[in-house]
């Protein structure tokens, strides 16, 4: 059994480390749980299946467990065409996802982050990798590119990169919810 949580019109599956946590929790009876997910804690309550944000509540997604044949959009935010598509290229080229990404796993800093290559999961790529097992390699990777850039300190990537663009409200939009910025 895996778990989803639904978000940008439709399902997700649940990061590796952030789905042992809730299993843990739910095969234990517990009523709910709190988990980690990007830098946010969130309550997971098992009665409502449902998550919210410690920090803003009115915040929720529905949760599920379900069979792992499940279509999903992606895996902790990633999607599944994101992720084929760095296997297919890294097949090619003979190297890691996370090389074909940008920055190899060995050129991060592994001081202050947890090993997410344990024995039990493969270091290379055969053709045949679950989403959770192309998912490994990518967690700790810059996507800029740039390995001298890569930190283990989370709040050092929020500062040196800027919003994008698409998050930002126009003046049109902001106008529409604030009536006295109209034109």
């Amino acid at each position: 059994m895996v778990w989803y949580y639904e978000g940008r019109n439709g399902w997700w599956r649940y990061d590796t480390r952030t789905a042992s946590e809730i299993e843990a929790a739910f095969t234990q009876s517990l009523q709910s749980c709190e988990v980690c997910v990007a830098g946010h804690i969130y309550v997971v309550d098992f009665a409502q299946m449902c998550q919210a944000r410690k920090d803003r509540p009115g915040r929720t997604r529905r949760i599920k467990r379900d069979s792992a044949d499940l279509e999903t959009k992606g895996v902790a935010g990633l999607r599944i065409s994101l992720l084929k598509k760095v296997a297919e290229e890294s097949a090619v080229c003979g190297s890691t996802p996370a090389d074909v990404i940008g920055c190899s796993i060995a050129s991060c800093s592994d001081a202050a982050l947890p090993d997410h290559n344990s024995s039990s999961e493969p270091t290379s790529y055969d053709g045949s990798a679950s989403p959770d097992q192309l998912m490994t390699p990518l967690v700790n990777v810059s996507l800029s590119g740039d390995s001298e850039n890569a930190s283990s300190d989370p709040a050092s990537i929020h500062d040196s990169s800027p919003l994008p663009t698409h998050l930002r409200r126009s003046s049109r939009t902001r106008a529409r919810h604030r009536p006295d910025l109209s034109d």
